[in-house]
């Protein structure tokens, strides 16, 4: 994803996820797990160069269900690679 791309998915979910530009770049390679507040978790997903792969189309409500469900993802994009 460009730049541009980038601050557009954030800027699509800034209610969902409240992330900026900043904080896609300086992450790493996986998931980040986010707490929207009262346990609702959401989760998005890194490539190697710090691409949103990824993310929760829902919330869930503890971070078992988030964790089990992001799992399920990244052994999807394992396959496809």
């Amino acid at each position: 994803m460009t730049d541009s791309e980038i601050d557009a998915a954030i800027a699509a979910d800034e209610d969902t996820f409240a992330l900026t530009p900043a904080d896609l770049q300086s992450n790493s390679p996986g998931f980040k797990f986010v707490d929207r507040g009262e346990q609702n978790w959401c989760w998005l997903f890194y490539g190697e160069e710090g691409e949103l792969l990824a993310r929760s189309g829902q919330t869930y409500r503890n971070m078992v269900d988030a964790v089990a469900a992001a799992d399920q993802i990244r052994r999807s994009f394992a396959q496809a690679a």
